[in-house]
């Protein structure tokens, strides 16, 4: 029965070591990768609605501005679950109602603070990704 080679009588010498090093990297990344998504979970058709809004907004180049607004809806799925983005959206867009059922909303202390949340990152999302105000 041969004896075992030595690591240092192998073909590839110490290649071993780098190898196990990159597949213990490698799991480590594809471990965080889950949290990452948690933080960023917009769908996809929220973005394409939120690209569409955007392009309508700003009008100029498809691809320029395609680009900014993809940029924005990312920059804002960064900072918010969509949960917390479908949320706020929600009260800003209530804000618009009118007569009494509207009012409730409006005269909520409560709804203005995440109403202006959302309109400062949306702001910073649009500074961020080069987009003039909307006309």
């Amino acid at each position: 029965m041969p004896a075992l080679a030595s690591p240092s009588s192998r073909p590839h010498g110490g290649c071993l070591k780098p190898l196990s090093w990159l597949v213990a990297v490698c799991s480590g990344l594809m471990l965080c990768q889950p949290f990452a998504a948690v933080a960023n979970d917009f769908p996809t058709l929220a973005r394409v609605q939120y690209v569409q809004a955007c392009q309508q907004a700003h009008p100029g180049p498809l691809f320029e501005m395609q680009s900014k607004c993809a940029c924005a809806v990312d920059h804002l799925a960064s900072t918010l679950s969509h949960e917390q983005y479908d949320t706020l959206k929600t009260l800003s867009d209530a804000l618009s109602i009118g007569g009494e059922r509207g009012a409730v909303l409006r005269d909520n202390a409560q709804v203005r603070p995440q109403v202006t949340r959302l309109k400062d990152l949306e702001a910073q999302a649009a500074q961020a990704c080069f987009l003039k105000p909307a006309k």
